[in-house]
């Protein structure tokens, strides 16, 4: 997500936050309903102050599932970006534990194994985890004139053996796109 997209994101759960916290306090008597400025929703929040029985119940449960959902927002918000959990996919498990890799280092992988395939201009990959094993599928830009069919049975054949012997686990199925790019030198992944 964008600086500007996340920005929007926190004012807007700050706003919502600001709200259930409010209407928690008038509910509860703690403030009066004209206690924002101008009157802005008074009426509401008088509303809220006079409610009884199944409606305040309704109103006050309301307000805390608000409030805890933005409070979450926003500590995923605030959450350095490295620190995020990541997409993890179990290896192999034992007695003594289990061995897990991360997502997005298995489809650094493909995309790097794709790349070094020739007239390669940019590859990105994606990978899934089904029950059968993985599936990777991977979009290609190639130089003009490259043969497709050529390519994709030698990136195919590299992507799986790669990444199957890089973790260990099965490569099902390996999806490729292909189109012609033209101009520009060759782009490693690492390098977008």
């Amino acid at each position: 997500m964008n600086t500007f997209n996340r920005i929007v994101v926190i004012i807007l759960a700050l706003v919502f936050l600001a709200a259930a916290i409010i209407t928690l306090l008038v509910t509860f008597e703690v403030l009066a309903p004209d206690f924002l400025p101008a009157g802005w929703f008074e009426s509401q929040l008088e509303s809220a102050a006079g409610a009884t029985g199944g409606l305040l119940a309704a109103i006050i449960a309301a307000a805390v599932v608000l409030a805890l959902l933005m409070l979450a927002l926003l500590l995923r918000e605030f959450m350095p970006s490295g620190e995020r959990r990541r997409e993890m996919m179990v290896v192999g498990s034992t007695e003594e534990g289990e061995v897990a890799v991360d997502q997005q280092s298995v489809r650094m992988l493909a995309e790097k194994s794709a790349a070094s395939s020739r007239n390669v201009r940019d590859v990105t990959c994606d990978v899934n985890e089904t029950r059968g094993g993985l599936i990777v599928s991977c979009n290609a830009a190639l130089a003009p004139g490259t043969n497709m069919q050529e390519f994709s049975d030698e990136a195919k054949g590299r992507i799986k053996e790669a990444v199957e012997q890089g973790t260990g686990m099965e490569v099902v199925k390996v999806n490729l796109r292909s189109r012609y790019e033209s101009g520009g030198g060759r782009r490693s992944p690492e390098h977008r």
